[in-house]
């Protein structure tokens, strides 16, 4: 087969980015072993996965959060993809297919004109064969990988916290309860009510 399959972002954090699919599986996450590494909130770790046999292109949701969907609609399954279709990860990052016909065309970003809401981009060389959008910068593979550890650690560790308050505070309201039912317990079967709770009766009920 003579013609290149890549997909192309239009939407942060990769907007512009032109991703060769030279491999038989993509993987497509948060998780920085990801094959493409997307820092957002709303994609899961590992999302979703991009199945290449020669002309047979298909994308599987691997039990995300958020879903994928294929020209709008969410799939449940492996589904075809074809060229010109607009892949979304979580309804938040949006990339389409494309089709190449030479191997010099891998190197450059071509409009699609039948695609609404293309990025305008312009023909450029890259030293990893990508393309270069007119409004955002060059982005390469390395330094996406590094951008989830500064940014998902704070969100973990902020969860966490607040997790451990809300069990500490059940924790001490449930002692709380205990001592009170204790207490209670201890004065009513010793009878101690008149000695320690003298305020809650009339005078002369207690001797």
């Amino acid at each position: 087969m003579s013609s290149k399959l890549s997909i192309i972002f239009q939407t942060p954090p990769l907007k512009g980015l032109d991703f060769p699919l030279t491999k038989p599986r993509v993987t497509i996450g948060r998780d920085p072993n990801n094959d493409i590494v997307i820092d957002h909130i709303e994609v899961s770790r590992k999302h979703a996965v991009i199945e290449v046999n020669d002309s047979l292109v298909m994308i599987t949701d691997i039990g995300s959060l958020n879903g994928t969907y294929v020209d709008g609609k969410q799939i449940n399954a492996a589904t075809e993809l074809l060229p010109g279709q607009v892949i979304e990860v979580s309804e938040a990052v949006r990339f389409i297919l494309m089709e190449q016909d030479s191997p010099a065309e891998k190197t450059a970003m071509l409009e699609p004109g039948a695609i609404p809401q293309t990025p305008k981009v312009v023909d450029t060389l890259q030293p990893d064969d990508r393309g270069l959008d007119d409004f955002e910068p060059f982005y390469s593979e390395e330094p996406v990988e590094e951008i989830p550890l500064a940014y998902e650690t704070p969100f973990e560790e902020d969860t966490r916290t607040r997790k451990t308050v809300l069990l500490v505070v059940a924790l001490l309201f449930g002692l709380l309860i205990l001592g009170v039912v204790g207490f209670i317990w201890y004065i009513d079967y010793f009878a101690l009510w008149c000695d320690v709770l003298p305020f809650l009766f009339e005078p002369g009920l207690c001797p």
